[in-house]
């Protein structure tokens, strides 16, 4: 499985987070939430894609289903309680095809978000070492602020007491991702408090 980089994980995540709004909308029996559900899958599916993930066909096998049920084809083994129409077939459908979605989506990301959260307080604890040694340094007003950041991040490897771990955020996350990570971490670290 190939690593996925941090916005990436982040991007499926907040996709993730779309849920909740979905249920309420089930929750007051609002007509659109099969589309909705529908339209979640489908954003999901084209993210996975667009990643190169193969967990994509299994979300667009998901949505076939759902697209069937709401033409009228309930698949085999569906019970529903009391009449069973069309609308409850593709509401129940939807249903648990938002289940499958969110069980595929939270596989994807969950052995990404360990590394992932290790390398972010990796990236903290430089940023606190380098700002407890003095500061991270002044970023010039000509100098490009991703020429700052790499700047910081070749001083954390100068730095014999720090380079293991400078070293380590690398392998982690990459040298795109790191920065990424320091940036973040500069602005948590040097806030005012």
């Amino acid at each position: 499985m190939a690593a996925l980089r941090v916005r990436q994980v982040e991007e499926i995540a907040e996709h993730l987070l779309l849920l909740p709004a979905l249920v309420e909308r089930q929750e007051q029996r609002s007509p659109d939430f099969v589309r909705g559900c529908v339209a979640w899958l489908k954003a999901l599916e084209a993210m996975l894609a667009a990643n190169r993930l193969a967990e994509a066909g299994t979300i667009a096998a998901v949505r076939s289903g759902l697209v069937a049920a709401v033409r009228g084809a309930a698949p085999a083994g569906l019970e529903i309680q009391g009449t069973r129409t069309r609308a409850r077939v593709a509401e129940a459908v939807a249903s648990m095809a938002l289940q499958r979605g969110a069980d595929v989506a939270t596989a994807v990301i969950a052995p990404h978000q360990a590394r992932l959260a290790e390398a972010d307080k990796l990236a903290r604890q430089l940023v606190a070492v380098s700002a407890s040694r003095g500061g991270p340094g002044v970023r010039t007003s000509d100098e490009p602020y991703e020429a700052f950041l790499q700047g910081l991040r070749r001083s954390f490897a100068a730095h014999a007491d720090v380079a293991g771990a400078a070293s380590l955020l690398e392998s982690l996350v990459g040298p795109h991702d790191a920065l990424i990570l320091i940036d973040r971490a500069l602005a948590c670290v040097l806030a005012p408090a």
